[in-house]
């Protein structure tokens, strides 16, 4: 909350450099629009612009408005998702990421625990600390170029079955909430910065007993040199592709 209080100081006192014009523009803009429980951003603009439309509301009438949100849009032309941006959209189920996105910052989609389905960018680079916390994501499959996953960005997300990390990604720091957690699959060699799965990959201590690492069989002279079948005590399995993997429970 103390964190959360910050960064709503900092956008406070980045808006009061705003002229009058732009104040205007934040409850009628060409940037941004909520019609029918579907929240579109145009622009980096029409992000803070968002941002400048929430902090200027009674705090007393933020609720009604992010509870109406179903789902986001964000157009070609945002680059980064800002900090807070869309927590505690409770009703927020589905988000779209044009592919011009490639910072989520801190706290992004904090507590918005309906929240199922993101369609990522594709050249999504950074994930920032505790962006997804809270959320209901069953599934995450980061694309290829994701370079960090910082400390809790999946914290309590207590849904989630399968991770997908990409050769791409180089730190990661106690991203996931583990205790339902069946799958965890590296698309290339081990990330060089994690170390002791499960303490520091996951929010809290993984279930091990349900949990498997799967690699690509072609990377199996990084995972298994000599026929390893454990990886900090956590059992490994090559697959040949995606599809080997089997059904979630």
């Amino acid at each position: 909350m103390r964190k959360l209080m910050m960064k709503r100081i900092q956008h406070f006192f980045l808006l009061l450099v705003f002229s009058a014009v732009i104040l205007v523009a934040c409850k009628s803009s060409d940037n941004w629009s909520l019609e029918k429980n579907h929240l579109v951003i145009k622009n980096d603009t029409g992000m803070t612009e968002w941002i400048c439309f929430l902090n200027s509301t009674p705090e007393e009438e933020w609720g009604s408005i992010l509870d109406s949100i179903y789902t986001i849009t964000l157009k070609n032309g945002v680059t980064v998702i800002q900090g807070a941006a869309f927590e505690q959209c409770h009703n927020l189920t589905e988000v779209y990421m044009a592919n011009s996105v490639h910072t989520i910052e801190e706290w992004a989609f904090d507590c918005c625990n309906s929240l199922r389905k993101v369609h990522w960018s594709k050249n999504l680079k950074i994930i920032e600390e505790e962006a997804f916390t809270y959320c209901a994501l069953e599934e995450i499959s980061f694309p290829e170029g994701v370079l960090e996953i910082q400390a809790n960005a999946f914290l309590y997300c207590n849904e989630l079955k399968r991770v997908v990390i990409p050769g791409s990604t180089y730190l990661i720091t106690g991203v996931m909430e583990a205790e339902r957690l069946e799958q965890l699959v590296f698309l290339g060699n081990r990330p060089e910065r994690i170390t002791n799965i499960p303490v520091s990959l996951f929010g809290q201590p993984a279930n091990t007993q349900s949990l498997m690492i799967y690699y690509l069989n072609r990377n199996s002279n990084l995972w298994a040199p000599n026929g390893e079948t454990e990886w900090n005590g956590i059992p490994i399995i090559g697959i040949d592709s995606m599809d080997d993997l089997p059904p979630l429970e």
